[in-house]
């Protein structure tokens, strides 16, 4: 057995973990207690190193006011000797009513930015007399490496700091700059203590100054607010110029550091607009309670603009936030910008502009600028010296803004009452310069400028050209104790983007139509090509004022949202088209739209209605018409884009035809062609007799689909009276049918039937066949504006039918399987389909028929034609040929011989009847004489 020693006592693989974690404890914690760790607030490494002071400079130990500082090179040298590690304390101290200003003009750290590991400067500004030797609890500024310079850098109190700290690798590392004292007077005047950034500026003593951010135009402290008030006399108002505002911008709505704008207004927040106590506003300043009312904030850069306080009151409060981090090294460039604070001046005066002259609402933070609603829809505006015994040299703004979205859309008018502007020296001469001015933008004119030194009788009128119009005024006086003055009204009213003589300025949407002013023209629904609002009402009224006139509605777009375009509802968005006897402007004057909308449609005659989306075909008004009267509506649930239509007055056109079928009459024929023009329209008249109908077959052949909005044929049922007279027959409108009793309805029906399209063909339809149960039906042809027919043609056949009688026809007529009439046994299989829905008057066999015919093709039958044509010119070619020849042998000289023939004469007769050929002479003798 083994001798056991003393460690055998002892499991060495149970100890060895044991043993190394206790010598890592002891390892850290004697590393502890000889390292040197600084404070967050210092922003050091945790490094052990050397501290020294290589730098101090002292306003009361020097007789100049600047100098020069930079980086002990030898220093540098040593520590890369030694590789030591080395902070480097610059102080530079003011005295007590004096600042520390710091500019670097070189610098050069080998460590890269923004990390700065290696060697780097921090700044501190917040430095006092108390906590010099212990700057490191102050707030830390900024620390800086790599070769971008440090910013201007001024004390908030009278010392600046600057902590170098390196680890001697770097032998090329340097940096230089310049130190200056400034008297700190324009940092403190208004200040109430030097403990806190509290500032106080009043009117008693002095009315006007500079003020600037504590450390401008360096880079302001982290974690600090500042406020400046400002109180002037009870008729003063305070205005601030801002030259210059540089702050870091963190986003729109300024989350970190921040300039906020506070102005005092009255409790009730309401103007005194009593002119007869003009002046007196600001006199009993001190009997009203005052609330602070924050109305800007900015961050960023701003430059030079210019603000005043409502009252006598105002406030600017300084926000500096904790630095987020070095944002000059970051990569966003919007980032990059020197945190200079601002530069401002402030004034008291009480010959800013009076706002008792705003009937508006004054903008907060303007001199005299204000702003119009349409909460407010009409009043009237003046010039800021309008009850002044004394000129002011202002510009005030007017602001209108009018209602702008899917229900609304506004316009604004102006009417001047008085303008008493004086002109300069040179007359006629609008010198901006010299002389009050009005500058309108957003009328109906791009820019309007007026400059004038009175006014005509009647009131100069500007509209807007949207919903937005901003007039400026600037009163510059010529005469110092005449102010410049003017006055005018204006009125917010809706606009609908309608072209035509508007009838009433408010929200009334009534248009009307002369072509006596205009011959053609485009309407459209409100707004568009946007959409129209919802519940409106709008009327068109269209006056033709010569009788040999009509007018031709075109249709360029039509979407009026859900309702059913074949059931039409007029409860929901459509369009109605009316014919009218009455004058509009009967209607108008009386004010019958207004008062009693229900008895002004009385006097109309319904025409058509349109609903859907689908585009209309072409309308043409009666030529006994007077009046034509569209209506728009819109119900409160769905809009859409509307329509837009093209109208046309035309002149009375002399196409149009009249034809009675009988029994020798008994169809007919209509071709449509290219001969029919653009804006063309004609109408067919057929009377049949009593008990007769009419069945219509129409043939597309190769009319173009897409003009289907631009071409229509209308077929109507006529009654007795509706030729030759005017067809309003009735007074009575069809929407609002009067009582229920048989006679109202007859009359009802007879208007209905005269205006109301029986039947519409479009070239897109599908139904070919129409029968019209009336003996008397006009056929009206209507082509758009821009429709071309091209080659392609329409054939309508029409003919009479009557209906079986117990199912039986006359013997000479042919009875439709489906539909019961009697068509003549002369249309049965004449290669038109009159019997509708069924065809039965063309059955299979009719083709079987015409299949036995020997019917060659066209191309068979024209070469057979040329060439039968070309033998009979040979043909006869020949014959001629032949005749002449036979002349020839005539005049030859006869051969003369001995006759032995005992007779000395023998006569042979020619006969007809024997001869052989047809090209033979009648009669033919031949004499043969002896010599």
């Amino acid at each position: 057995m083994p001798k056991r020693t003393f460690l055998h006592r002892f499991d060495l693989n149970k100890l060895a973990p044991k043993i190394l974690l206790n010598f890592l404890i002891f390892y850290l914690i004697n590393l502890s207690e000889h390292s040197v760790f600084l404070s967050n607030n210092q922003r050091f490494a945790s490094i052990e190193c050397i501290e020294k002071i290589c730098g101090e400079f002292y306003s009361h130990e020097s007789k100049e006011s600047k100098g020069t500082f930079d980086l002990d090179q030898s220093l540098v040298e040593r520590l890369n000797r030694y590789n030591e590690t080395l902070l480097c304390i610059y102080k530079f101290v003011a005295n007590r009513n004096e600042k520390v200003m710091l500019k670097f003009t070189d610098f050069d750290l080998k460590s890269q930015a923004p990390e700065c590991v290696n060697e780097y400067i921090d700044t501190y500004i917040q430095v006092n007399e108390q906590n010099i030797n212990n700057y490191v609890e102050t707030n830390f500024l900024s620390r800086w490496c790599g070769w971008k310079k440090p910013n201007v850098l001024v004390s908030y109190h009278n010392i600046i700091i600057i902590a170098f700290h390196t680890d001697g690798r770097n032998k090329e590392t340097y940096f230089r700059g310049t130190y200056e004292f400034l008297r700190a007077d324009v940092y403190n005047y208004g200040r109430k203590s030097t403990d806190a950034c509290e500032y106080e500026f009043k009117s008693d003593i002095s009315k006007s100054g500079m003020f600037i951010s504590p450390t401008y135009p360096g880079t302001y402290p982290n974690i600090l607010n500042c406020s400046y008030r400002f109180i002037g006399m009870p008729d003063e108002r305070v205005e601030i110029y801002f030259e210059e505002i540089l702050i870091h911008f963190g986003a729109d709505h300024c989350p970190y550091d921040v300039i906020k704008i506070f102005d005092y207004q009255k409790e009730e927040n309401k103007m005194n607009t009593n002119f007869e106590n003009y002046g007196k506003a600001f006199s009993q300043v001190a009997d009203f309670k005052f609330k602070k009312v924050l109305f800007e904030s900015y961050c960023g850069r701003k430059l030079n603009f210019t603000l005043y306080s409502t009252y006598n009151l105002l406030e600017i409060d300084f926000e500096m936030a904790d630095s987020l981090g070095n944002e000059e090294y970051s990569e966003d460039e919007s980032k990059i910008l020197l945190r200079k604070g601002f530069k401002a001046f402030y004034k008291f005066s009480n010959q800013f502009a009076d706002l008792s002259f705003v009937t508006g609402r004054h903008i907060t933070g303007t001199n005299c600028d204000q702003k119009f609603t349409s909460s407010k829809p009409n009043g009237l505006i003046y010039s800021p010296n309008f009850f002044r015994s004394n000129p002011i040299n202002a510009s005030c703004k007017y602001i209108f803004e009018g209602l702008s979205d899917h229900h609304n859309l506004e316009s604004i008018k102006l009417n001047f009452y008085l303008i008493d502007i004086r002109q300069s020296t040179q007359k006629n001469i609008c010198n901006e310069k010299l002389v009050s001015h009005f500058v309108v933008y957003g009328s109906d004119k791009t820019k309007s400028k007026f400059c004038f030194n009175r006014l005509t009788k009647e009131p100069r009128e500007i509209k807007s050209d949207g919903s937005y119009m901003t007039l400026i005024f600037n009163s510059i006086n010529v005469d110092r104790y005449t102010p410049s003055n003017f006055k005018a009204s204006f009125l917010f009213y809706t606009e609908f983007g309608i072209q035509g003589t508007r009838v009433y300025q408010n929200r009334t949407c009534l248009f009307i139509y002369n072509s006596e002013s205009v011959m053609y023209g485009t309407i459209s629904s409100p707004r568009y090509p946007k959409n129209y609002p919802l519940s409106i009402r709008c009327t068109y009224i269209f006056d033709i004022s010569s009788s040999n006139q009509r007018i031709l509605f075109s249709f360029n777009d039509f979407k009026l949202g859900d309702n059913n375009q074949y059931s039409c509802s007029k409860y929901k968005d459509n369009l109605s088209v009316y014919g009218t006897k009455n004058h509009p402007e009967y209607l108008i004057s009386n004010d019958r739209y207004d008062n009693s909308e229900r008895d002004f449609r009385q006097s109309w005659t319904l025409l058509n209605r349109y609903c859907g989306n689908s585009i209309p075909p072409p309308i043409i008004t009666d030529e006994k018409s007077k009046k034509v009267v569209l209506t728009f509506y819109s119900d409160h649930e769905i809009y859409d884009q509307g329509f837009s239509l093209n109208y046309d007055y035309l002149v009375l056109r002399e196409c149009k035809f009249h034809y009675y079928a009988n029994d020798i009459m008994k169809n007919g024929q209509i071709i449509i062609d290219k001969k029919y023009e653009p804006n063309y329209y004609c109408d067919w008249y057929i009377k049949s007799e009593n008990g007769k109908s009419f069945l219509l077959a129409f043939n597309n052949d190769e009319i173009d689909k897409k003009t289907t909005n631009q071409f229509v044929i209308r077929i109507f049922e006529m009654n007795e009276n509706s030729v030759g007279t005017n067809q309003l027959l009735s007074d009575q409108n069809t929407d609002f049918i009067h009582g229920d009793s048989e006679e109202n309805r007859k009359d009802e029906s007879q208007v209905r039937n005269s205006f109301i399209p029986k039947f519409e063909y479009t070239p897109d339809s599908s139904i070919k066949n129409v029968i019209i149960d009336s003996s008397f039906i006009k056929i009206q042809l209507v082509i758009g504006k821009s429709s071309k027919l091209n080659d392609g043609r329409l054939i309508l056949n029409w003919i009479t039918a009557s209906k079986a009688i117990e199912n039986k026809c006359k013997s000479n007529e042919f009875m439709c399987n489906q539909t019961k009439y009697c068509i003549d046994s002369t249309f049965y299989c004449d290669k038109i389909e009159h019997c509708p829905n069924d065809f039965s008057d063309e059955p299979d066999k009719c083709f079987v028929n015409n299949k036995s015919r020997t019917d060659f093709p066209g191309f068979i039958q024209i070469a057979t034609f040329v060439l039968s044509l070309i033998i009979l010119v040979l043909f006869l070619s020949l014959c001629l040929f032949c005749r002449l020849q036979k002349k020839k042998k005539k005049k030859a000289k006869p051969d003369v011989t001995i006759n032995t023939n005992p007779n000395p004469m023998i006569y042979y007769k020619y006969s007809p009847a024997n001869s052989n050929s047809s090209n033979s002479v009648d009669y033919l003798e031949a004499a043969i004489t002896s010599v």
